[in-house]
């Protein structure tokens, strides 16, 4: 099996990522049948030591800034740190990092085929058990975690938390980066609800580093203990605290090595192509767009600026579109996902724009990570 045939047969497998006509429960979302999948598979998930990351936004940078500052402190005692992310821009290997290097795509298919294989000699039991493209996802992740004797793993949840299939683990410490209506259409339609799904990858006895936004809902939330539960003011604060927590002595000038020299795909990614600057980053909610304009207005005061904009169906256009149009000139694209919002050609609009971009001007490609990534993958 190679990388292609291996990403061809997981489509076998329902993806929430791509459909959104689904129930959202207990029963539809059993954790049970993760736990029951990764001990039939061979997975002892719980020998690692786990960082629990959730929030609207953030959250996959905190993942990696935890990732990048473990990795790094360890290296002479080669003690192998594993990272676990979703979505991804260009590649499905992005999703499976260790030691700051993502899975090769030969290595990849060696574990679908094994999944595969697994699940042709299995009971019917086993394959009733009917796990998700996500889930599949996440067993894959533990399998090779185990193969590459990873001490540590950091987890990004895919979506709200209570029922994320991410929420089997009992971490050292559980994280909470932002809250914005987001998926309303399944975490509810208020602030409250979709915190009290968040709120849920809590247990009872770990601490939990939170952004300071959510001190409300936190302080009167079922089971809130000022012993256990702990805030901090941006990203960079959560991912420290978050190591603190967890037990680690924060050397001070690794850590500000690992803030000065972040890069995550996607997120402000800045590119030179053809001597012209072009910005992508996943700025798709109505929060992270403000710090984006935030962010460009002092890094380019001078540069006139162009966004290509898409989003998904259930995302805060309007609000999103406004934002970006006090900065510059908003350009709305669709037809990069199937639950895109109606726009203009993405391809074509990003052709024009990029063919007409001058030096002193920057183009910002941003919204939906799909969006982003259709583009940023022809470079």
């Amino acid at each position: 099996m190679d990388f292609e045939s291996a990403q061809r047969y997981l489509e076998k497998f329902v993806s929430y990522e791509k459909a959104w006509d689904f129930k959202y429960n207990e029963k539809a979302f059993d954790l049970e049948r993760v736990r029951i999948f990764l001990r039939e598979f061979g997975v002892d998930f719980g020998r690692f030591k786990y960082f629990h990351v959730g929030g609207s936004k953030g959250k996959g940078s905190v993942c990696k800034m935890i990732h990048d500052y473990i990795f790094r402190s360890c290296c002479e005692t080669r003690t192998a740190v594993g990272l676990f992310l979703s979505p991804h821009v260009v590649s499905v290997c992005e999703r499976i990092v260790v030691d700051g290097e993502m899975i090769l795509e030969g290595e990849f298919a060696l574990l679908v085929e094994e999944l595969r294989s697994f699940l042709e000699s299995a009971d019917a039991s086993v394959r009733a058990l009917k796990l998700t493209w996500f889930e599949i996802m996440f067993v894959l992740a533990l399998k090779y975690f185990a193969e590459k004797k990873c001490e540590y793993v950091v987890l990004e949840v895919g979506m709200g938390g209570r029922l994320d299939v991410t929420n089997i683990v009992t971490p050292l410490v559980s994280v909470l980066t932002s809250l914005e209506l987001e998926h309303v259409n399944v975490l509810g339609d208020n602030l409250s609800s979709i915190f009290a799904e968040k709120w849920g990858i809590k247990k009872s006895g770990v601490p939990i580093v939170l952004n300071e936004e959510m001190r409300f809902f936190a302080e009167s939330a079922s089971g809130f203990s000022t012993a256990e539960v702990f805030f901090a003011r941006n990203n960079e604060e959560v991912a420290k605290l978050a190591l603190i927590k967890a037990g680690f002595a924060i050397d001070e000038n690794l850590w500000s090595f690992v803030v000065k020299n972040f890069k995550f795909i996607g997120r402000y990614d800045l590119r030179e192509i053809e001597g012209k600057f072009v910005l992508f980053d996943i700025a798709h909610t109505v929060k992270s767009a403000e710090r984006l304009v935030l962010r460009l207005s002092k890094e380019f005061p001078d540069k006139e600026k162009t966004f290509v904009l898409g989003v998904l169906k259930d995302k805060n256009i309007d609000g999103m579109r406004k934002i970006f149009e006090a900065l510059g000139r908003v350009v709305f694209v669709g037809g990069f996902s199937e639950r895109a919002l109606s726009g203009e050609n993405y391809r074509e609009a990003f052709s024009r724009e990029f063919e007409k971009l001058k030096k002193e001007q920057i183009l910002v490609v941003t919204g939906s990570s799909y969006l982003v990534g259709k583009i940023l993958g022809n470079f």
